[in-house]
């Protein structure tokens, strides 16, 4: 059986993974979507592919 007080530590851990994973994400869409919204022609109908396919769990 685990100690109480690391898997507590792990828990802990993981969330403040699970936030980080979910900025990064958001940070990576922002930035793919300027970057698509710079080159002329690439944001047809307003539209940002890069926002559409972020995953949060």
């Amino acid at each position: 059986m685990m100690d109480p007080e690391l898997v507590e530590r792990i828990t802990a851990r993981r969330a403040e993974l699970d936030e980080l994973e979910e900025r990064l994400a958001k940070q990576l869409a922002e930035g793919k979507c300027a970057m698509v919204h710079a080159i002329p022609g690439t944001a047809a109908a307003g539209a940002c592919v890069a926002h559409s396919r972020i995953v949060i769990r």
